[in-house]
């Protein structure tokens, strides 16, 4: 992304739409500074792991 990093674009979704679910993928390492509550997908991942992942933020997105 050219004009911002990942955890900036989080920040602006956040600030628009804090009930938005989002999924962070990513080829590292799970940061330190991320936060917990925040659905994390260790690349490369397969269509069942990012299915589930998407069941359960949609998941916790209605239970809120």
């Amino acid at each position: 992304m050219p004009r911002m990093s990942g955890r900036q674009l989080i920040e602006q979704i956040r600030s628009l739409c804090p009930e938005t679910p989002i999924i962070c993928t990513s080829g590292y390492m799970r940061p330190a500074a991320a936060e917990e509550h925040e659905a994390f997908l260790q690349k490369p991942f397969t269509s069942h792991q990012l299915i589930g992942s998407v069941q359960q933020a949609l998941e916790t997105a209605e239970a809120a």
